[in-house]
């Protein structure tokens, strides 16, 4: 306030009279702050007063959403809905508040997510496989179980999940599951205990399969056509795989780094 006095009163002195106000730069330097912030909230009140103060990044923290300290899997339907495979709880988000979504009792909680063309969310996990009818607050879970052939696991453990078009695989330790059609189609896929199965990837139009203990893999016509038996590929976890020059796959390994096929 005092520094502001003295600006008034120097404004009314001889403009050709030396300044006696050493601290003059920093008191202009902090008006200018001061208006450059008034004009940044008046423009955001301008903009819509609903969007002031809101984050663009926004964080759930456990505990304080319900959410769970161990999320698996997070997906989203056609209509933008988001889902999140916490734990053994099933949640969806309305923009608002994170929803929780039945399933079946002998079920344990969903792991992975896969979006068919037409916004079809479909879901795996430990003891459930199936999709959603409807979504957002409508949302219900519908149970593909009893459509499943003769198999030891059934869909005790599917770990990994991926839709192409409007097909859709499951992978667990022991097999691939192909549901297209209206049907389910087994694919022989067996990997050592512990391994949590096959990883499903897609690029382009191809389903490729990083099989431990195998290598990396193609579905061919509801086969299994391998790609690279290579070590690199074949004892370690591949969690990302991309085209890269010409012809050539490039696989990310959890240990190793990126692998040129």
């Amino acid at each position: 306030r005092s520094h502001l006095r003295q600006l008034i009163s120097l404004s009314m002195r001889d403009p050709s009279a030396p300044s006696r106000l050493p601290g003059l730069p920093r008191v202009c330097a902090r008006l200018r702050t001061a208006v450059g912030f008034a004009t940044l909230v008046a423009c955001g009140l301008a903009a819509g007063s609903d969007e002031l103060g809101r984050p663009t990044f926004r964080d759930f923290p456990p505990g304080r959403n319900n959410i769970g300290f161990l999320s698996q899997a997070v997906g989203q339907d056609g209509a933008g809905y988001i889902y999140i495979a916490s734990q053994w709880i099933f949640f969806h988000y309305d923009g608002t508040a994170w929803l929780r979504i039945p399933y079946p009792p002998e079920a344990a909680g969903p792991r992975k997510f896969a979006c068919t063309a037409d916004g079809t969310l479909y879901v795996g996990g430990a003891g459930m496989i199936g999709f959603l009818r409807r979504t957002g607050a409508g949302a219900e879970f519908v149970s593909l179980a009893d459509r499943l052939p003769p198999t030891t696991l059934g869909c005790e453990d599917i770990h990994d999940a991926l839709a192409v078009g409007d097909t859709v695989y499951f992978a667990d330790e022991e097999k691939i599951l192909r549901w297209h059609g209206g049907r389910f189609t087994v694919i022989p896929c067996p990997t050592p205990p512990r391994t949590r199965g096959a990883r499903l990837f897609k690029v382009g139009d191809a389903v490729y399969a990083a099989v431990p203990g195998r290598g990396l893999c193609r579905l061919v016509d509801e086969r299994l056509e391998e790609v690279s038996t290579a070590a690199v590929l074949r004892d370690r976890v591949i969690v990302l795989l991309e085209r890269g020059a010409g012809d050539a796959l490039v696989a990310l390994t959890a240990t190793h780094g990126f692998v040129q096929i």
